[in-house]
């Protein structure tokens, strides 16, 4: 078994690791990599945040699930592990609803309501937009919101020379 920082380096293996016999020329040896959590609640979690994930290990020179070398007398041979990450993205869903209890509707289908949209994820400039869709109508989809991005959604209270007063 071996360990190597995040941030990358080598290990050189001259000896079993589990009764440090020397490794003959001629013995094939495959590296193969633990499985690396994207789970940040996770012992060894090694991402910024749960707005990342690890793409599968590459190997080099890949055989089956690993890398595999053959050792040759007085000859180093490198096995290469390369780890790379993705970004996780979900979306925001802008649904709106008007609700007169048990009263029947005095909205108009036909109203369109519309609003602004924030999400911050962080640091990171945020992601911002105007909405728009009708009660009870399609919903105002907002893709590639990076995963635990916090977002704001806000509403018009009215248009300009329109009457919003509600009379009984």
């Amino acid at each position: 078994r071996w360990t190597l920082p995040a941030g990358g380096g080598s290990v050189t293996i001259t000896q079993d690791a589990y009764d440090g016999r020397k490794i003959p020329a001629g013995s094939v040896c495959t590296v193969v990599e633990d499985t690396l959590t994207s789970d940040p609640s996770a012992p060894g979690f090694l991402l910024v945040d749960a707005s990342y994930a690890w793409n599968a290990p590459t190997y080099s020179p890949a055989r089956g699930d690993g890398a595999q070398v053959t050792l040759v007398a007085g000859q180093t041979q490198t096995a290469t592990v390369a780890n790379s990450t993705y970004r996780v993205y979900g979306q925001l869903e802008i649904v709106k609803v008007v609700d007169n209890g048990t009263l029947p509707s005095t909205a108009d289908a036909g109203i369109v309501y519309s609003g602004t949209y924030t999400c911050q994820h962080g640091s990171a400039a945020a992601i911002t937009g105007d909405w728009s869709t009708t009660a009870g109508g399609t919903p105002f989809v907002v893709p590639n919101i990076p995963v635990n991005a916090v977002c704001t959604v806000t509403e018009n209270t009215g248009r300009s020379g329109e009457n919003t007063s509600f009379y009984n």
